[in-house]
């Protein structure tokens, strides 16, 4: 099932993110939005509103977060090889 994030314009953003909180970005200041953004090499954050910035910062979230799992898969399947 997908989860939506009500104050982005309750659009489907990517189902089985655990380890994204879009409600928790939702609850952001729109300053606080764009100072992560930045973080992340975003630029044009000041011509956004709230609820593409939430958007595109829960966008960003899920690629880090499905990057991060790859690498976390990746390592425990080479974990389980048998040294010769």
């Amino acid at each position: 099932m997908a989860t939506t994030c009500a104050s982005a314009g309750s659009e489907t953003v990517e189902p089985n993110t655990p380890d994204v909180s879009e409600s928790a970005i939702a609850a952001m200041k729109v300053d606080d939005l764009r100072r992560r953004l930045r973080g992340r090499g975003v630029k044009g954050t000041g011509e956004l509103k709230k609820p593409e910035l939430v958007k595109k910062l829960i966008k960003l979230e899920v690629a880090g977060a499905k990057k991060s799992a790859k690498r976390t898969g990746s390592a425990k399947a080479g974990a389980g090889k048998a040294k010769r």
